[in-house]
């Protein structure tokens, strides 16, 4: 018997030494790879408040009369403010300003109640026909945003100086979206009722907008609008193409994207930032008073830096270098990461960022997907007008395709064009990828 007391005693030693190891076990320094990406987003460009298009974000919608600017700029100084006051006993921040999630100025009921992508599918010029004393209502509701709006898409410089922090606000871009996409629908009003010419010039103007909102997000929701914006804006310029004639003017050809508008690294140099303090120990006992045990286990066990050098490596970098990666390289380097096993030194070592590290893998692609799928749909709608200015048939558009070479983003690599004649729809064939959301184009014949 006293044997078997003796070997319980032992094995009961042994795990806690082997459980207690752990907790000595020192934290790492941060790579310089974490520490660029933390000073970035910390220390963002000084901007002229009336100069800096995210004051217009964010005031977007304070009320009528007021300077959005301005607004904006003490909304995010008022923020910013907020995040590094003092916790309550409860480790609660004081209460954020209700125009985050309330602001005063709206977008009318009836353009709240538009689907702009059922219109957009259809017929934008035959629902403007048909809807002129609607749209007409539209415009005089809603002329306080929209000219917001307009004033907005002048500015070319941004800088993101919201702290980047796990409690910080969402900026809320229904309204904005909203206006965006009935700005674009007047567009194809005055083509067909007053200037050709002057409605073009918005376009580019709109087009040049959403490629540079691409390249300066600092932010994954800010990069996913600018997709968003974009892809409005080409869906317009279809629509336009539709409606031209050969007297009309010609169309500029849209340029793809560049490296620096397609890539994702400034938006998730944002998200890792504010992730990163999500593992402050006041934001850990968010949801209130800790447990006994809590804070001996988030000090002794808890290694934030190697948890957060371990996600920079395998999160973001590693998502980051699938951009010069085609679809079907994705897939197998994806394939190949999941079957991948940890070793039991990384879990013995740091425990809990191990596992952290494992639930945080899966990171989302879908947004490099969208980018390199607007960028694709951007070669689309050029063909589409190249076929038109040629005024090519049905039966020409399969021999001239085939001579179409794609040349869009390392995703696309050996992609093709392929012409649906019984849809009368332009899209891609991809070698070895199947998805939904390759982007395809109507053609009007």
């Amino acid at each position: 018997m006293k044997m078997f007391f003796k070997a319980v005693a032992f094995i009961f030693l042994l795990s806690a030494v082997i459980i207690i190891i752990p907790a000595f076990i020192p934290d790492d320094q941060y790579t310089q790879g974490v520490k660029t990406w933390l000073r970035k987003a910390n220390n963002p460009p000084v901007i002229p408040d009336k100069l800096n298009r995210l004051n217009a974000f964010v005031g977007f919608n304070v009320e009528e009369g007021k300077d959005m600017l301005l607004q904006g700029a003490s909304l995010i100084d008022e923020e910013n403010t907020r995040l590094r006051s003092a916790r309550d006993s409860e480790h609660q921040l004081p209460a954020q300003n209700e125009y985050w999630t309330n602001p005063p100025l709206k977008i009318s009921k009836h353009l709240s109640e538009i689907s702009f992508v059922e219109l957009f599918a259809q017929s934008p010029a035959l629902w403007l026909s048909n809807n002129q004393s609607r749209y007409q209502a539209l415009l005089n509701d809603n002329h306080i945003l929209l000219d917001r709006f307009r004033k907005l898409i002048t500015m070319k410089q941004y800088s993101y100086t919201l702290k980047p922090d796990i409690n910080g606000p969402f900026i809320r871009y229904r309204a904005l979206t909203a206006v965006k996409n009935l700005n674009n629908l007047s567009i194809i009003d005055e083509y067909i009722y007053a200037d050709k010419n002057t409605a073009l010039k918005r376009l580019q103007k709109n087009i040049t907008f959403s490629k540079l909102m691409m390249a300066q997000s600092a932010a994954l929701l800010d990069k996913m609008i600018a997709v968003v914006f974009l892809d409005s804006d080409l869906k317009t310029y279809s629509a336009l193409l539709d409606l031209r004639t050969k007297q009309d003017p010609a169309m500029q050809v849209i340029t793809n994207l560049s490296d620096i508008e397609r890539t994702l690294l400034n938006a998730y140099i944002g998200e890792f930032s504010a992730l990163s303090t999500s593992l402050e120990l006041d934001n850990l006992y968010s949801s209130g008073e800790p447990a006994i045990l809590e804070p001996l286990v988030f000090k002794f066990y808890l290694k934030r830096k190697r948890l957060e050098n371990s996600s920079h490596e395998n999160v973001w970098l590693y998502n980051l270098k699938q951009e010069h990666m085609s679809f079907a390289e994705r897939q197998q380097m994806n394939k190949k990461r999941s079957e991948a096993k940890r070793s039991w030194w990384e879990y013995f070592r740091d425990p809990l960022g191990a596992v952290l590290v494992d639930i945080t893998m899966p990171l989302n692609s879908k947004p490099l997907s969208r980018s390199d799928h607007i960028d694709a749909k951007i070669t689309l709608v050029n063909i589409k007008n190249k076929i038109y200015s040629q005024a090519l048939s049905a039966e020409q558009i399969e021999s001239y395709i085939e001579t179409v070479k794609v040349d869009i983003n390392p995703a696309y690599s050996g992609a093709g064009v392929i012409w649906n004649e019984k849809n009368k729809t332009l899209s891609f064939s991809i070698p070895n990828y199947r998805d939904d959301d390759i982007p395809s184009v109507d053609l009007n014949f």
